[in-house]
C-alpha cells in the first residue's frame, strides 16, 4: 500500500503476497532426496512395504518442513512406503536434537531410512547412528544443506545424500532482482534449490565452503 516492493527468499508459502520468490522449491527438493535415499534401498534389497521412515524436523509444523515432507512421502507413496513417522527434535539446539535422534533409533530398531527436514537435524544425524551403534548404510540415510556433520557423514557413508539450497544464490539474486524490479519491473521467479550433494559431488562443496559461498 505504500509503495515498498516485497519479495521473499528462502522460504516461500503459498498465497504470500509477495512479488517474487527467489530460493529452493521445497516440495520439489524433498521429492527429488526422497527418491535418492528410496531407491538406494530398494538397491541394497530393502522391501518398501516392511520399510520405515523417519523424518527428524527442528520446529515441527514450521513450513520447510511440511513443504519438504510434503515432497518426500510423495517418493515414498511412489515406492510403496506407508510407515513413517516426522520426529520432533526439540528445536535448534544441537545436543537436544543429537539426543532425541539417538534416543528414536535405539527405540524404534525397525527404522530403515531417516531424513533429515532441516540443517540441523540432517547435521546431527551421523553422529546419533552411531551413538546407535549403526553401521555406515545400515539406515539409509539424506537430508537438506551442507553442514559439517552432514559432509563428514556422507564421507563416512552414514548419508547417502544430501539437497544444498544454495543460499549464496539466493542472497545474490535478491539484490539483482530487487535492481532489474525497480528498473524495469522484472519479477522472476527462481528455483536456487534441488543440489543434490553425495560423496561423489562433495569435493566442490568443501572447497567453497570456507568462503561461506557453498
Amino acid at each position: 500500500d505504500k509503495g515498498v516492493p516485497v519479495f521473499g527468499i528462502n522460504n516461500d508459502w503459498e498465497g504470500n503476497p509477495r512479488l517474487f520468490y527467489i530460493g529452493q522449491n521445497e516440495v520439489r527438493a524433498g521429492y527429488i532426496i526422497g527418491k535418492r535415499i528410496f531407491e538406494t534401498g530398494v538397491n541394497k534389497g530393502i522391501d518398501p512395504e516392511k520399510a520405515h521412515l523417519v523424518m527428524p524436523v527442528e520446529v515441527p509444523g514450521a513450513a520447510y518442513g511440511v513443504q519438504r515432507s510434503k515432497g518426500i512421502l510423495k517418493a515414498a507413496e511412489e515406492y510403496g512406503i506407508k510407515s513413517y513417522e516426522i520426529l520432533d527434535a526439540g528445536g535448534l539446539e544441537m545436543t537436544t536434537v543429537e539426543q532425541r535422534e539417538t534416543s528414536y533409533f535405539l527405540a524404534h530398531p525397525e527404522t530403515t531410512f531417516a531424513i533429515g527436514l532441516g540443517g540441523i537435524v540432517t547435521d546431527r544425524l551421523t553422529t546419533a547412528l552411531k551413538n546407535a551403534g549403526k553401521k555406515p548404510g545400515e539406515i539409509v540415510a539424506g537430508g537438506f544443506d551442507t553442514c559439517p556433520g552432514t559432509l563428514q557423514g556422507l564421507k563416512e557413508g552414514y548419508m547417502e545424500a544430501t539437497i544444498d539450497q544454495q543460499q549464496y544464490l539466493q542472497g545474490y539474486f535478491a539484490i539483482v532482482c530487487g535492481y532489474l524490479y525497480a528498473w524495469a519491473g522484472f519479477a522472476p521467479n527462481i528455483d536456487t534449490g534441488g543440489y543434490l550433494v553425495d560423496k561423489d559431488t562433495i569435493g566442490i562443496i568443501e572447497k567453497f565452503s570456507p568462503l561461506h559461498v557453498r
